[in-house]
């Protein structure tokens, strides 16, 4: 659910069946489903406002190591200092 202010927001989700996993692991108590996606349909990766810097540099070498993904934008999300919204831009 998201509020109201994030109405306009252009995202898709998509939700699979967690038999059709392609790997699962877990994180404390709790069990990840894992699904391969098809590179091309990755567009852009934006690293949230509060992201730790270790893990946006592992992003990066991630992306930039991987030929199928060069297409990609890496962008760093950062709070308006003016409204309720993000600005998003280059990392």
């Amino acid at each position: 659910i998201k509020c109201e202010e994030w109405h306009k927001e252009k995202e898709w989700r998509v939700f699979r069946l967690v038999n059709q996993s392609n790997n699962k692991g877990t994180k404390g108590t709790e069990t990840v489903y894992l699904f391969d996606l098809p590179p091309e349909i990755v567009k852009r990766v934006v690293m949230g406002c509060r992201m730790e810097w270790k893990k946006r540099q592992e992003l990066k070498d991630i992306v930039c190591a991987n030929p199928a993904l060069r297409h990609v934008q890496i962008q760093e999300a950062k709070p308006d200092l003016d409204a309720f919204r993000l600005n998003y831009g280059p990392s």
